[in-house]
C-alpha cells in the first residue's frame, strides 16, 4: 500500500511539473524541496513537499482562475488518472474512486462522497499540515474532467465552501449510455474493452516475454482493477500480485501502473 500511496504522489508532483513545463512557465522544481532524483527513486512525497510546488505553479500562471482553467486542460487532454478509471463506469463509480484515490497520496486529506439528489457532494479537509486554498481551487479542475476519462463532456461543479484547510463541492455529470449495468446481464462494451485489453496484453506478452500468470494479471489491471480485485479475480493473494506486477514492470522496462497501462495501449506491437 505505501509503494501504491507514494506513486499517486508522485505522479501528481509529475503531471504539474509538466504542465508547467510545457505552458513556458518553467521549472517548478525549482528552489522547493523536492528534484527530479527523488521523483525518479520514487522517494516519499509528503504534502508539505508538494503545496509550495502548487503554490509556485499558482504565481508563475497568473492567478487562481488562469491556473485551473490549466489543470483543467490538463486533466481534459492528458488522461492522467487513466490507471484507476475505466470507461465502463459510470460516472459515480469514477467518483468514488478518485475520492478513495487521493487520501491515499495525501495521508493528512479526507474525502467523503454523499448523495445529493441527482449530484454528488464531495467534501475534503485537511487533518494536519499546512494549508493551501489554491490546492482545493485547483481540485475543481479534476472534479469538471473526471466525466472525461469515460468520455463523457465535462461535470458542472459548484464550489459551496473552499478554504485553507477544505472544500465541498456541488457535482452535477452528464449520464453513461456505455456504462457497466449493475444487474447480471452483462455489457457489451465491457466485454468488448475485455476482449481488447486482453488482445493487447497477449502483444506485450510477447514482446515482453511475460508468463502466462503475469498476462492474467495484466489484462485485469489495464481495466482498473486494484490488487485486491485481481487477487479475487484470479485466486491468488494481493502480495502475490504485487510480486507479479513488480515482474511486469521490470520485464518492460517501466514503472508504476499508469505507465505500464499507457504503454500497453498506445505502443504499436
Amino acid at each position: 500500500m505505501e509503494g501504491v500511496s507514494n506513486e499517486v504522489a508522485v505522479c501528481a508532483v509529475r503531471s504539474l511539473v509538466a504542465l508547467a513545463e510545457h505552458r513556458g512557465l518553467g521549472d517548478i522544481l525549482e528552489g522547493g524541496g523536492l528534484t527530479e532524483a527523488d521523483l525518479t527513486e520514487r522517494r516519499r512525497v509528503d504534502w508539505d513537499m508538494y503545496v509550495p510546488l502548487v503554490d509556485r505553479f499558482v504565481v508563475r500562471a497568473g492567478g487562481l482562475d488562469v491556473a485551473t482553467r490549466l489543470a483543467t486542460d490538463l486533466h481534459l487532454g492528458g488522461g492522467v488518472l487513466d490507471w484507476v478509471l475505466s470507461s465502463r463506469f459510470a460516472p459515480r463509480r469514477l467518483y468514488a474512486q478518485a475520492c478513495a484515490l487521493a487520501p491515499r497520496a495525501w495521508r493528512n486529506l479526507e474525502v467523503t462522497l454523499t448523495p445529493d439528489g441527482e449530484a454528488l457532494r464531495i467534501q475534503a479537509r485537511l487533518t494536519s499540515g499546512v494549508g493551501s486554498e489554491a490546492f482545493f481551487h485547483i481540485s475543481r479542475s479534476t472534479l469538471e474532467s473526471l466525466p472525461a476519462h469515460a468520455g463523457l463532456g465535462r461535470a458542472t461543479v459548484v464550489a459551496r465552501v473552499v478554504t485553507p484547510m477544505g472544500a465541498t463541492w456541488r457535482v452535477s455529470n452528464p449520464p453513461n449510455p456505455n456504462a457497466e449495468p449493475d444487474a447480471a446481464s452483462g455489457s457489451t462494451l465491457a466485454s468488448r474493452r475485455r476482449l481488447d485489453a486482453q488482445e493487447r496484453a497477449a502483444q506485450a506478452s510477447e514482446a515482453w516475454r511475460l508468463t502466462p500468470t503475469e498476462t492474467l494479471v495484466l489484462v485485469e489491471i489495464m481495466q482498473g482493477a486494484s490488487n485486491k480485485d485481481v487477487g479475487l479475480e484470479l485466486g491468488m493473494a494481493e502480495a502475490t500480485v504485487e510480486t507479479h506486477l513488480t515482474r511486469v514492470f521490470r520485464k518492460a522496462g517501466t514503472q508504476g501502473r499508469a505507465a505500464i497501462i499507457s504503454r500497453v495501449w498506445s505502443d504499436a506491437w
